[in-house]
């Protein structure tokens, strides 16, 4: 079981960080985004990652077969606990972190290196965010100045004039779409998916409040003029 995996389970406080094996866009970005009482899983070859950043995981899941000697003796050095699955297995390395991250019940989970050169990765690493035991959790994929969730009823994000804003409807259909905050405001409008009505709006302030009826929209959001801020 994944949530076995946890020794003592932390506050239901805690942020989970995730560095999957993907392209890390921002090293020293992603430092200043991280808390002290974050807790940090890698999944596989997110190892790489933790190890150029300094990072001690707390738990690393997955088949390790991207998680080199260097990687490993860092943290098995430091005391992580290791779940190790089989190469041949129906999940993921990061569908298996997420697992694992959802039933410590945190207040949010990053996710930093799930986009990459290997577009089927990207693609099955952003649609987890649909997964179903999922749902009741915040999650973000991180890359650089951009971050990906998802909406089912409302979120509010935090930004600056001129950033981009981009609504990708992930059902069918998405009724009752409102946003403020924005150039184009949307009032209780309808997004199909494959239109693009929802690409490439912008911040006129500081805040954007998002609300949806019924649905699941992929929210995008851009940074401009600033360091990456994540979730």
């Amino acid at each position: 079981m994944i949530a076995e995996l946890v020794r003592t389970p932390p506050p239901s406080t805690v942020r989970v960080v995730i560095f999957a094996g993907g392209e890390l866009g921002d090293p020293e970005a992603v430092l200043d985004l991280l808390r002290k009482d974050d807790l940090v899983v890698a999944a596989n070859g997110g190892t790489r990652h933790c190890r150029l950043l300094g990072l001690i995981p707390s738990v690393l899941v997955g088949d390790l077969d991207s998680a080199n000697a260097a990687d490993l003796d860092h943290v098995e050095r430091y005391g992580t606990t290791i779940s190790r699955f089989p190469v041949h297995k129906d999940r993921t390395d990061l569908e298996l972190a997420l697992a694992y991250a959802c039933s410590l019940e945190p207040t949010d989970v990053l996710v930093f290196g799930a986009f990459g050169l290997r577009w089927d990765h990207t693609l099955a690493n952003v649609l987890l965010l649909l997964h179903p035991d999922f749902a009741g959790t915040k999650i973000a994929l991180c890359d650089g100045q951009q971050t990906l969730q998802i909406v089912r009823d409302q979120l509010k994000l935090v930004g600056v004039p001129g950033d981009l804003l981009s609504l990708l409807p992930l059902s069918e259909e998405v009724r009752g779409v409102s946003a403020s905050g924005l150039e184009y405001t949307l009032r209780n409008r309808v997004l199909h998916r494959g239109t693009t009505l929802g690409v490439s709006n912008r911040f006129t302030g500081s805040r954007v409040e998002l609300k949806v009826r019924s649905g699941v929209v992929l929210v995008g959001h851009a940074r401009v003029g600033e360091r990456p801020r994540c979730g």
